[in-house]
């Protein structure tokens, strides 16, 4: 695109026509993003009643991440809180799936004064993250009464962004910029990130963890520690770990 010389504008909805024209006015359908996240359940509620070993675990968990950065996109770091539910397959092998809510999926620095200026608005974008995986555990080890089960986990999944007041959001780059030798406001040409409402990235998840059951009735812990990778996020690679804890229910036997 040639820069070309613009003008302040305080025209209503400005910024949304700005990100649409660059971005390309593409629209994505909410059912998805609502299947996306009910498959990883119901594998795992299909995987509890086709194996003899009926047993299921439910985690809720809270946790945080801190965002690696692409080519011009950095996410702040940020809090996640989401629910975890798996089936056994085998005495050592269980399928998980996974729910989770980010309440910020933003850029650490924001929007430039220049952009705001020209009518470019901060917009706050949620996420949604939800994987089905594998889950290897190395067997229970009896500590004071209770068991504990170190394990390694990994599996496929996504992101999809949930954008208040607005079908579209700047997550990287810039939209205007300087023009070194006249002075004028142009259109930057440098990449820019920018998302659409219920846009969906494919992700990749892998790490480890610690179990501790039998801690009070079907109640007990859960610790686990995670990289997760976005190998095409809008054309960047993103890897950030994250780290949870929460409460592990235990119903039936295996």
């Amino acid at each position: 695109m040639a820069p070309t010389t613009t003008s302040p504008s305080t025209t209503p909805n400005t910024s949304q026509s700005i990100l649409s024209s660059v971005y390309g006015g593409k629209t994505y359908n909410a059912g998805k993003t609502v299947a996306y996240v009910i498959i990883p359940f119901a594998a795992v509620a299909g995987t509890y009643y086709a194996f003899h070993h009926h047993q299921i675990e439910i985690n809720p968990y809270g946790g945080f991440f801190w965002p690696g950065h692409g080519d011009n996109v950095h996410f702040r770091d940020e809090g996640m809180y989401g629910l975890k539910a798996l089936a056994s397959v085998t005495d050592n092998i269980q399928l998980e799936g996974n729910f989770g809510y980010v309440n910020h999926i933003e850029n650490r620095f924001g929007l430039t004064p220049l952009d705001q200026s020209f009518g470019i608005r901060p917009t706050t974008v949620h996420g949604l993250i939800y994987d089905i995986n594998g889950l290897y555990n190395f067997g229970s080890r009896p500590i004071f009464g209770t068991g504990v089960a170190p394990y390694v986990v990994a599996g496929l999944g996504g992101l999809s962004t949930l954008i208040e007041d607005g079908k579209t959001a700047l997550l990287g780059g810039q939209i205007y910029t300087t023009a070194p030798a006249t002075g004028a406001t142009v259109l930057d040409p440098g990449p820019k990130t920018i998302v659409s409402d219920n846009s969906a990235f494919f992700s990749v998840n892998y790490g480890a963890g610690i179990k501790v059951t039998k801690f009070w009735g079907p109640m007990g812990a859960r610790i686990d520690a995670r990289g997760r990778t976005f190998p095409n996020f809008r054309g960047q690679t993103i890897t950030w770990p994250e780290l949870s804890a929460g409460l592990l229910l235990t119903f039936g036997e295996k």
